[in-house]
């Protein structure tokens, strides 16, 4: 009797076992969408402040990091050159030395010989574009719009003001006296020194950099870094070939309307350029107003029309036929990326935006058609 287990009791045994080991569900799942969402948000923020720090951790080192910069896009389109040199067998120092130094004599040459006569000029465009504000601000007061004067004015205080107190900080900043000319001097001495190393050994330093990772790593970044270089040479050769054909075609399309000034203004449109999208947009505008207060808006209206025609031409013809499918960027995604590199550095961030945005996509492209099995 004692051996023979109560049944009362084994029920109430069992009943208690399987509630606690199957307790009730109180509270509702949580949906798949949801942990999903949660998990990439804590990347994303883990992401972006890696981001953060390393561009603040740049921005503290600029005098290195701008240097930098500037000799990777001069042994960019340097480099091609150069190896034509190596290849009819000249050493390869000789052929560094005789491309870099040679187009540094040309620039000079170049500037001393034109920088006299446009720095008059250059005041003559600035003082033409206020006119020609003040034209257009008269213009949409008296029209048909019909505008406030006190309202387009005050908004015009306000951007002026704003980019006063921008250059201000930014020359608090920045200026200090013979601190600025010293960093100036010193980061064109290094950006030089620098270009020529990269045109003398860059294939040889970028190999050793990779050699300390193991085999697939090390494969996946030679990849990497080969595919990015052609992107950056294709860009930026691309790029000065198309700002000739746009200065060339605009400088014609002035020059038969009759506007003044078609020096500074030609030089204007080349550099401008190479921001897309916004420089050319600036360049143009700078021409309409320069021949709004010249010759009238008949002259202005043709100006604005031909850049537009201009720009077509290039995005759909020069543009595909110069760079080829090296870069393959949406108008989108360039005018974001100009955009933020505007906000984040300036005229700087801008220029360099774009072909960062390249080098990144070229990358992202290989890490997404990377094959299952890399080489060791």
């Amino acid at each position: 009797m004692l051996g023979r287990p109560t049944p009362g009791l084994c029920s109430s045994a069992s009943a208690v076992t399987v509630g606690v080991l199957d307790p009730p569900e109180r509270h509702p799942r949580i949906p798949r969408w949801l942990d999903d969402a949660a998990a990439l948000s804590w990347r994303l923020l883990v992401v972006t402040a890696g981001v953060i720090v390393v561009i603040y951790a740049l921005a503290q080192v600029r005098l290195i990091v701008l240097p930098v910069i500037l000799a990777l896009f001069a042994t960019a389109l340097l480099n091609r050159p150069t190896r034509f040199l190596r290849a009819r067998g000249a050493p390869a120092g000789i052929a560094a030395f005789v491309m870099l130094f040679g187009s540094v004599a040309a620039v000079v040459v170049l500037v001393v010989a034109v920088a006299p006569s446009l720095a008059g000029e250059f005041g003559q465009v600035d003082d033409r574009v206020r006119e020609g504000i003040t034209e257009v601000t008269d213009s949409l007061s008296g029209g048909p719009l019909a505008l406030d004067r006190k309202d387009i004015n005050g908004a015009l205080d306000r951007a002026q003001d704003q980019l006063g107190a921008d250059s201000g900080a930014i020359t608090r900043h920045v200026l200090s006296g013979a601190v600025f000319v010293g960093e100036i001097v010193a980061g064109a001495l290094l950006a030089l020194v620098l270009t020529f190393f990269f045109l003398k050994d860059g294939g040889y330093m970028w190999r050793w950099l990779t050699g300390f990772f193991s085999g697939p790593v090390r494969h996946d970044l030679r990849e990497i870094g080969d595919r990015g270089w052609s992107t950056l040479s294709a860009y930026l050769g691309g790029i000065a070939v198309v700002a000739l054909v746009d200065t060339a075609l605009i400088s014609l399309v002035l020059i038969v309307v009759g506007v003044p000034l078609v020096v500074p203004l030609a030089c204007l449109t080349y550099l401008g350029a190479f921001i897309p999208v916004v420089g050319a947009t600036v360049a143009g505008l700078v021409s309409a107003l320069v021949a709004l207060v010249s010759l009238g808006p008949l002259e202005a209206g043709i100006v604005v029309v031909a850049t537009f025609v201009i720009q077509q031409i290039d995005g759909d013809v020069v543009h595909p036929l110069v760079v080829g499918r090296a870069v393959k960027l949406h108008p989108v995604t360039i005018l974001l990326s100009v955009t933020a590199g505007a906000v984040l550095a300036g005229v700087a961030g801008a220029f360099i935006a774009v072909p960062v945005a390249a080098v990144t996509s070229s990358a992202a492209a290989y890490l997404r058609e990377k094959p299952r099995a890399a080489p060791t």
